[in-house]
């Protein structure tokens, strides 16, 4: 019975509320700077983490959604077309679906694209050089950091003028509302290495 009540206890702490949701798409739109004439990509599914940041930060800047299946588009070029074909601004997905579609575009760019979005997994400077590649100048690279816990924690931002130290793209810094440091083993703030604390400013 305690150990119910305990399990209880921990899923009750890490439940979003509707409160937190709006916040968590606000703080995305704001800082993507979603307009009404934006267009989005949605590769994820609806239950996933990434998928909320997209629905309702087009909701709520009216912006255009375009969900796309991979496996029902078929090939990586048919996905490309439609990316084209819908005028895709804002490009939402994992390094690993990125770097899958963007290498298929040999001398291709994709001109409407303002804004590509990754998060997920780490992204690396190959994944920055393939965007500086495709994307025309203007065009703005963003790779997120956010745990399953608080969804969106870290952004960084780069363009075509930027340059990676490293082979690795970094995570940047805390979004609005968000204050990121780490901990060492006595629960000390430490610059280096350590386990990430995430604290909310509201």
């Amino acid at each position: 019975r305690k150990e119910s009540s305990a399990a209880s206890d921990v899923y009750k702490r890490q439940m979003q509320t509707h409160r937190n949701v709006l916040y968590h798409a606000d703080t995305y739109r704001d800082a993507l700077k979603i307009l009404p004439d934006d267009r989005l990509s949605l590769f994820s599914t609806y239950g996933f983490d990434a998928s909320v940041m997209d629905i309702f930060g087009a909701l709520l800047a009216g912006a255009c959604l375009y969900p796309l299946d991979i496996r029902k588009e078929g090939s990586s070029q048919a996905v490309l077309e439609k990316l084209m074909h819908y005028g895709i601004s804002i490009f939402h997905a994992t390094p690993t679906l990125f770097r899958f579609l963007f290498e298929q575009l040999g001398e291709q760019t994709l001109a409407a694209i303002r804004l590509v979005v990754l998060g997920g997994e780490e992204a690396r400077a190959a994944d920055f050089e393939l965007f500086r590649r495709h994307c025309k100048k203007g065009a703005l690279f963003m790779n997120g950091l956010g745990p399953t816990e608080s969804t969106l924690a870290l952004q960084y931002f780069a363009d075509h003028e930027t340059r990676l130290l490293g082979t690795v793209v970094p995570v940047g810094n805390a979004v609005k509302g968000c204050e990121v440091f780490l901990l060492d083993e006595n629960g000390e703030i430490t610059a280096l290495q350590g386990e990430i604390c995430i604290r909310s400013l509201y």
